[in-house]
């Protein structure tokens, strides 16, 4: 079956249009609040706002009412789901109108926040984790993704692994270069897609690859390859990253 890349079937909800804080903590119960700003997305009132929080095989919905009517679910207990993994919610918003739900609007892979943490933090597109890798400098991680983000692993056991991760471009030159060409062939050897239910993880990546080419992935899976290659070309020209190796290796 031949995918379709859709990227306006439905409204993409900002992910600082969301504010999720979770509550709660030893000798209280696990819980969480959550707010909206759904102005100017061409909503329906009337469609109707679902939370859910989720990870692994634990899974949670919660109902906040409709978008023209956002009321708080009474319930919004955490205790079903698994405390020991990292936690993620899901924002949908849904028009039950016609009897059969239509996803219309949704943020997917929302981070919720500690009651002191600033909102408005960036999130990367690979988030860093430093692990024990043996005799490996670094390897990329797919275990969490799509429902998770892409994860770059270095190795603990190599002196200031973090700082040279970050900041060294001879490092960042050899590796991002290889992450966007691991996750772009990752993606487009998956079946299909559905546009109402694509992760925002994987929104993210079709996102950022199409901006660099100007174009979506193609249907034809003759031309998948070529255009994981114009990525990648096209990401290296804008990041310099000959110049970039080249520099490093003189300063050595």
């Amino acid at each position: 079956m031949i995918r379709k890349f859709n990227y306006t079937g439905r409204k993409r909800v900002r992910r600082d249009a969301v504010a999720i804080v979770l509550a709660g903590g030893e000798g209280d119960s696990r819980r969480f609040n959550a707010a909206f700003d759904l102005e100017g997305l061409g909503l329906p009132t009337d469609a109707r706002v679902y939370v859910e929080a989720y990870r692994a095989s634990s899974y949670k919905r919660f109902a906040f009412g409709t978008v023209g009517n956002l009321t708080p679910a009474p319930d919004r207990s955490l205790d079903d789901i698994d405390p020991n993994v990292d936690l993620r919610f899901r924002v949908k918003v849904v028009d039950e109108a016609h009897g059969a739900g239509r996803i219309v609007g949704v943020a997917d892979g929302l981070t919720p926040q500690a009651p002191d943490q600033d909102a408005k933090k960036r999130e990367p597109l690979v988030p860093l984790q430093i692990v024990d890798l043996g005799e490996r400098v670094w390897r990329l991680s797919l275990q969490e993704f799509p429902d998770g983000p892409v994860v770059l692993q270095v190795n603990s056991r190599i002196a200031d692994i973090e700082h040279i991760a970050k900041h060294d471009r001879g490092f960042r030159t050899v590796v991002f270069p290889s992450i966007l060409e691991q996750v772009l062939t990752y993606l487009l050897r998956i079946d299909e897609y559905d546009a109402d239910d694509m992760q925002l993880e994987v929104q993210k990546w079709f996102r950022f690859a199409a901006e660099l080419v100007a174009s979506a992935p193609p249907d034809d899976p003759t031309l998948r390859d070529q255009w994981i290659t114009d990525v990648v070309s096209a990401f290296c020209v804008r990041q310099h990253v000959r110049e970039h190796f080249e520099q490093s290796r003189s300063q050595e």
